[in-house]
């Protein structure tokens, strides 16, 4: 008689053994899945040049709602030299701005140069999701609004922060899970064996 009980109760066990399994499972998927999405954006970098002078634009991976510095390195391209004092602005603009909206600049801000000599930043929190053009204005000479600003610029996507639409982490919901599937076996099994 036990032995026709013992059947049923493991083909129940292993059945939701099983399907613990595959919670887990799917749990990782989907949270493999978030995790290469969230790094599927990469930095941009561009460059430009004018005479002796050399501009890079470096643009981090973006995310919506968090502040991110946009970085401008200028230098002499004969020595090197990193240039100092130079006059640099940054302008960010949404390609496809939302339905109703003409395009227009979002942000316009002057970058200071931080303790690395001839290299300039600013911060900047983005609002919308979406392909952005950010673009560096470099005056070699401090500011001299007659003199040829070099201009270089990159577009980059800015993506949807995955903390900000309020899911919770997986991972611990499936330990969890995990968890109480591995006591219900051994109450179930427990059960036979005493």
């Amino acid at each position: 008689m036990k032995r026709l009980l013992l059947r049923p109760c493991i083909l129940g066990v292993s059945t939701l053994s099983l399907s613990g399994c595959m919670a887990m499972g799917m749990c990782g998927m989907e949270h493999g899945a978030a995790h290469q999405e969230q790094h599927a954006s990469k930095a941009v970098f561009e460059e430009a040049h004018l005479g002796d002078v050399t501009v890079s634009l470096e643009v981090p991976p973006l995310s919506v709602g968090i502040e991110s510095t946009l970085s401008v390195k200028v230098s002499h391209i004969s020595s090197g030299e990193p240039v100092s004092g130079a006059k640099v602005t940054v302008a960010v603009s949404q390609l496809t701005p939302p339905a109703g909206h003409h395009p227009a600049t979002l942000f316009e801000g002057r970058a200071e140069e931080g303790t690395t000599r001839g290299t300039y930043s600013v911060k900047h929190a983005f609002a919308e999701q979406g392909p952005h053009d950010i673009v560096a204005r470099v005056w070699v000479d401090g500011g001299d609004k007659s003199a040829t600003p070099v201009t270089v610029a990159a577009t980059q996507e800015v993506h949807q922060h995955k903390d900000s639409k309020g899911r919770m982490d997986v991972m611990p919901m499936g330990i969890l899970y995990g968890a109480g599937m591995g006591l219900l076996m051994a109450l179930m099994m427990g059960r036979f064996l005493f």
